[in-house]
């Protein structure tokens, strides 16, 4: 089975509860999967498996093309400069509310 195919393990399916979990694949939706445990306070064996599954390159990857949009620099700073986060977080369209 290749690694595309793989599913996920169940431990990590309260993660996922909106979704169809057993649907899920670890090459396929690796974006997704990789921005939901790092975005959920995921438990250390989440986070374990996180990181066993995907490379470190991967995962920044990911980090790098979604900007770390809706990640705090704390869920990030193993992949991304501080300075870089905060270019990021700088340039980013203010709340809808700021101008009320």
């Amino acid at each position: 089975m290749t690694t595309r195919s793989r599913a996920l393990p169940d431990f990590l399916r309260g993660y996922f509860w909106e979704c169809d979990f057993d649907a899920l694949r670890i090459g396929r939706d690796a974006a997704f999967i990789i921005e939901r445990l790092l975005s959920s306070y995921a438990s250390k064996p989440a986070k374990e498996w996180l990181r066993g599954t995907y490379s470190d390159e991967r995962i920044r990857t990911e980090i790098v093309a979604y900007k770390a949009l809706g990640l705090s620099y704390a869920e990030v700073r193993e992949w991304i400069p501080r300075r870089q986060y905060d270019a990021w977080a700088k340039a980013r369209p203010r709340s809808i509310w700021a101008h009320r």
